[in-house]
């Protein structure tokens, strides 16, 4: 059979049993497993891989900092870290034109740096900062369309699992990954933060200016960002300056979170504890879950030579290779209609790292960008995750939510125009760590 039949048999194998519901790690196993045994006639091969692979992710030291990053994010998301980062971004920002959908831009952000979790950035700002922008007749679709599109933020700036997942999967550095996302993150809220300026000067209706706060009072709201710095700190400086590994920079940034909520809640919460850890097992088992059944697929079509047609088409094409990039975009904002990001994630990356390494792309320029494309994928129609997590919470329609994401999503796009002109910006801090 030509390799090409492996591929759209394992493909469609993949789909129908994700259109009946089978999670996306069983049917890669599944599909890894049909396609195992019709090109060597039994399970023999196919049992010993799975094996084998089930035991690699289990002795992966890499793999420890996942669940380390999560239990981090959720000890943020249940202490209240984001009612806090918020009441600071809004004491710094909020004078400016459309100054509090400004603060949700940036307290997104600095969510990020301990969360890493784009749709639980979404779902808590949706319920801290637009009632608060609804209190301050801010218009719906700027207010919306900032909560929605700001939480996509939190999958660059470091700690993002993402970047693990593809650092994982693309057998690439994850401290230099991590340290790559951070100038494209804050390049990112800061394109936000300048549109939202620009269409509130040009419409002040749009978003009024906030109350005046003194020097005093912004220096006294800092505190509340105190766990973000030293959590950037770690794993920012440590991991740049080779005092910690990425697994030990999780682990102290954990064990940091942990102990500032105790301190916030001047006692120990053992039932906050109990909840972030047993959410941050269930979610981190999923992640491994899911590595190993695509990577089932994977192996397996690299058994049929299939991954490798695919790159030599790929290059064969007489296109430039960013006329490549732009079919990978493309793809990834049609997965988003259907895929969360970590799932879409294992599934594509096994395909598109080589067909874009051979065109000329360093890996961990690729890997920012993919990143950066799941995120757009979360937001656009038909089905954006992150906009249909904001829609019942703001109380809108689904068609006005997505309505008001469309200038945030035409920043999205010039952002990564801009990483694709000056690849510099995601690759030069990397670099220097060789």
């Amino acid at each position: 059979m030509p390799e090409w039949f492996w591929v759209i048999l394992s493909i469609n194998v993949f789909l129908v049993l994700i259109f009946f519901g089978i999670p996306i790690a069983f049917s890669g196993m599944l599909s890894g497993l049909t396609l195992f045994l019709l090109l060597y006639g039994e399970l023999t091969v196919a049992g010993m891989t799975f094996q084998n692979l089930l035991i690699a992710s289990v002795s992966n030291y890499s793999m420890t900092v996942i669940p380390l990053f999560v239990f981090m994010g959720y000890l943020a998301f249940h202490s209240g870290v984001g009612k806090e980062i918020y009441k600071v971004a809004s004491a710094w920002v909020g004078r400016l034109p459309g100054g509090l959908a400004v603060a949700t831009i940036f307290a997104c952000a600095l969510f990020g740096a301990i969360s890493g979790s784009s749709l639980a950035a979404t779902a808590m700002f949706a319920k801290i900062s637009k009632p608060e922008l609804d209190k301050a007749k801010y218009h719906w679709a700027l207010s919306t369309g900032s909560v929605a599109s700001a939480g996509t933020l939190a999958s660059l700036i470091p700690p993002s699992v993402l970047i693990v997942i593809y650092g994982i999967i693309a057998e690439q550095s994850i401290g230099k990954l991590l340290i790559a996302g951070f100038i494209p993150g804050f390049i990112s809220a800061m394109l936000y933060a300048l549109m939202i300026i620009v269409r509130c000067i040009l419409n002040p209706s749009l978003g009024p200016i906030g109350p005046t706060t003194t020097l005093k009072e912004k220096i006294y709201a800092l505190p509340g960002t105190t766990e973000v710095f030293l959590v950037m700190v770690i794993i920012l400086g440590g991991i740049y300056s080779g005092f910690f590994t990425p697994t030990e920079a999780g682990a102290w940034s954990a064990f940091i979170m942990l102990i500032f909520t105790f301190l916030r809640g001047r006692k120990i919460d053992f039932q906050l504890v109990r909840r972030a850890l047993r959410e941050s097992v269930v979610l981190s088992s999923i992640i491994f879950l899911a590595l190993v059944g695509m990577e089932m697929m994977t192996k397996a079509l690299t058994s049929s030579g299939a991954i490798g047609a695919i790159v030599d088409l790929s290059i064969s094409l007489p296109v430039s290779r960013y006329i490549l990039l732009f079919f990978v975009f493309i793809v990834y904002v049609i997965l988003g209609a259907f895929i969360v990001a970590p799932g879409m994630m294992v599934l594509t990356v096994p395909f598109v790292l080589p067909v874009l390494v051979t065109a000329g792309f360093d890996p961990i320029w690729i890997g920012i960008i993919v990143i950066k494309f799941c995120e757009i994928g979360m937001i656009t129609p038909p089905i954006g995750m992150n906009v249909y997590v904001v829609a019942p919470i703001v109380g809108r329609d689904v068609i006005d939510c997505f309505r008001s994401i469309v200038p945030f999503l035409a920043i999205d796009i010039f952002t990564v125009l801009l990483f694709v002109v000056f690849p510099e910006i995601i690759t030069y801090v990397p670099s220097l760590m060789d």
